[in-house]
């Protein structure tokens, strides 16, 4: 049941990281296939379009770019002074890299490259009555989806539940979902992703298995 990752395409394909063991599992409605990562070390993030899959590899610090087959495209380092990488997101022109630093980069989709001319600072999704708050993603509509949640033992595991907000550009709260997690490390941008339309995805993972939610 462990991955470290998820992305869900429009006709609801899964890809699901597995991270040692430097691959994606592709699942359909009526099948699923190993897509390797040859040139991986630690796959941490993971998006796609209609052709490509963009990996985050952790412990080599580089975005990497294969064809749904396997094929490395291209091979990209991410040297970021004084902030690193969170997550890659989807955005409306294709795909950015999330930064620690509150930084939203876009990516160049043939060779990986950062357009950091056009990074943009990601909005403040603190909120009162909770530990630590996450930026998700945004929508077509300009509402601004984030994870909250309180924290134990050393500060960077949760358990009980998470919850997902949806803001408007003027802060005016539309709604939120709870949904309940197992204990472990507290990396929403990797459990939870928002799509264009509105419509999120959780990932719950359990002990033999993963459960993938739709929130509409």
């Amino acid at each position: 049941g462990y991955t470290d990752g998820f992305w869900v395409e429009e006709d609801e394909t899964v890809y699901l990281l597995k991270s040692y063991g430097n691959a994606v599992l592709e699942v359909k409605k009526n099948s699923r296939r190993e897509i390797p990562l040859s040139a991986s070390a630690l796959p941490a993030s993971i998006t796609s379009d209609e052709n490509k899959l963009y990996i985050y590899d952790d412990i080599l610090g580089e975005l990497q770019i294969y064809t749904k087959q396997g094929e490395l495209l291209a091979r990209q380092k991410i040297n970021l002074t004084k902030d690193y990488v969170k997550n890659l997101v989807k955005i409306k022109d294709g795909i950015a890299v999330l930064t620690f630093g509150g930084k939203q980069i876009p990516v160049d989709c043939q060779s990986g490259k950062l357009n950091m001319a056009e990074a943009e600072q990601i909005p403040n999704v603190d909120a009162a009555g909770y530990d630590y708050a996450e930026y998700i993603g945004t929508d077509e509509d300009g509402t601004i989806y984030s994870v909250h949640t309180s924290l134990v033992g050393d500060c960077s595991v949760i358990a009980g539940e998470m919850t997902l907000r949806a803001v408007t550009a003027e802060g005016v709260l539309k709604g939120s979902y709870i949904f309940p997690v197992q204990e472990c490390a507290y990396l929403p941008g990797r459990y939870v992703h928002v799509m264009d339309n509105g419509n999120t995805y959780l990932l719950v993972p359990s002990k033999e298995t993963v459960e993938v939610r739709k929130v509409a």
